[in-house]
Formats: structure tokens, sequence, C-alpha cells
């Protein structure tokens, strides 16, 4: 299968292009060159800002499959479906969970509601915590007008953790899990987390076009919901037995990545996965992930 990735050296693209190499797959990289330019030497790359892809990939080279890692602005990801409609069987966008427009409730699923801008920001405009979900709906828009979607695959992970995880979230957790003699958390048995194995978001793209999958998937794990306290316990367990919980009663005192105690984003962690586990999502377990993430940490 002959694959075009725009972005492919970082994080999940960079775990999903080693995953395809290591199927055989034939493997092309649009890339800036600014992050890990010295990996994947032995595929065929192309360098530039992608807001230019017509110059870079004039050449009309067909692609089974295009994965487009890294679109945040719904005018430059426009550029890309435009040149590549008629060039690809497949279309994969990387979107977010962050699209939704109310996580007050739990169950939230690929036909709830989306979030909105009143005024698109230029694409030069930064990303922010605000506007970053609505721009990335507004992607979607564009992928699905443009390829259309019989030729479209929307994905809307969770936050993605494991092998390559520098976001300073869930890796920063397992950092303090396995370095602290103690650790305050809250008193909030209630509490969720959910995150997403980047191997199994790997899995499911580079599987998706003999599944010929299309459409919308929220990728979420693990399969089975855990509460934030027992996933706490699981990665004491696995990595530092001696660490001693401080139990603290006041929530201002927390400071945890992968806790959210706000009853009005309950629904943040409770997000239906189970169209995308129909579908043959991997289920990796959450010892895996604590494990693959933590051995990352140590081999950098």
């Amino acid at each position: 299968m002959k694959i075009l990735f725009i972005g492919g050296t970082h994080f999940l693209g960079r775990k999903t292009v080693e995953d395809a190499l290591s199927q055989s797959h034939d493997v092309h990289i649009l890339q800036r060159g600014k992050t890990n330019p010295d990996l994947f030497q032995n595929v065929t790359k192309y360098y530039g800002d992608r807001e230019k892809i017509s110059e870079i990939l004039a050449s009309p080279v067909h692609y089974d499959m295009v994965v487009d890692t890294c679109g945040y602005h719904p005018e430059i990801v426009k550029k890309s479906c435009q040149l590549l409609e008629d060039r690809t069987n497949l279309y994969v966008f990387i979107s977010t969970g962050s699209v939704y427009a109310d996580f007050s409730l739990p169950a939230i699923n690929e036909h709830s509601t989306t979030s909105t801008l009143s005024e698109i920001p230029s694409s030069s405009a930064p990303i922010t915590n605000t506007n970053y979900g609505p721009l990335k709906a507004l992607c979607e828009q564009v992928v699905l007008n443009t390829i259309g979607i019989k030729k479209s695959l929307i994905l809307r992970p969770g936050i993605i953790v494991g092998k390559y995880d520098d976001s300073n979230r869930f890796d920063q957790l397992i950092k303090l899990i396995s370095s602290n003699q103690t650790l305050d958390i809250p008193n909030n048995p209630e509490a969720m987390v959910q995150f997403i194995d980047v191997q199994a978001i790997s899995h499911f793209i580079l599987s998706s076009f003999a599944h010929k999958r299309s459409g919308t998937y929220n990728l979420i794990g693990p399969k089975s919901p855990i509460r934030f306290i027992d996933f706490l316990k699981k990665a004491k367990t696995l990595l530092n037995p001696n660490l001693k919980f401080e139990i603290q009663v006041d929530d201002s005192k927390i400071n945890l990545p992968m806790y959210v105690g706000n009853p009005a984003n309950c629904g943040l962690f409770q997000i239906d996965g189970k169209k995308a586990y129909n579908d043959d999502l991997l289920d990796v377990s959450v010892e895996d992930t604590i494990l693959a993430t933590n051995d990352y940490l140590k081999s950098i």
C-alpha cells in the first residue's frame, strides 16, 4: 500500500510510520523538516510547509491512503483535500475528541453536537485551548465536503498516550507516580479517566484501507471504563509499590495531569467509544500502556 503522511515524525505520526514500514508499505512523508528531520531516511520525503502543498506535491502521484496528522485550520486542510481528492482512495484525518460542544454529560458519541466559532481566525493565528476543538470540527467538514463521505475517515481520539508521548499530560503523570515518595490524590472516587494508546490508533489507521472504513469514529480507551483512583493504584503497583497516597479533601490542592474533578466536565472522560471497538479497535490494556510509556520515558 502506498501511503502519504502529512506530518509523520512526531508522536502518532512517528509511531504509525514505524508500523507502516514494519508492514512493508510504501511510505511517503510530507514534513516541514523541523521535527526529527533525520528520521526515516529510507522513505520518500517532501519538505515544506503544507500551505504550499500544491507546489510540493506537483507530480500527480496516486496514494492508496493519505494520513493527515497535522491539520489544524480549515483553510490549510482545504488545500490538501483539493489537491489530493482524486489522488487517493482514502483520506484519514486525525481530529480530536475536543470537537464536542458539551462535556457536562457522559456518553458523548459520534452524533453529538460539535462546537462552533462565531468568527474563524486567520490561518496564521495561534491555536488556543478555546479554538482548537472548533477549528478541528471545521477541518472535519472540509474533509467530508471535499473528499466525500465514502473516501473520508475522521478519527476523534481522546488524549493520546504511550510510546513517544511528550505532551506533559499522561507522561507527566507517569513520571510523578514512578519518581515520588508521596503523592497527593483527590478524594473523588467517581472521577473517571480515558486515553487512547498510540499503538491502538496506529493499528486502526493502517487496517482501515483493508477494512474499507469510512465515516467518523471516537477512539477512546480503555474499552472497560476505569476510575482515576483505580488507574493510580495500577500504576503504583507496576512502577513504584512504595509510593504513598495522601488523600486530599480539598480539590484545589490537587495538581495531577489527567484528573478532571469539575462535575461540569464529567463527560470529558466518559466518551462513548463502542463504534470503534465494534470495528476492531485494539483494546490495549492499561498495564501495557503504563509500561510502554514508562519504558519510553526511561529511554530518552
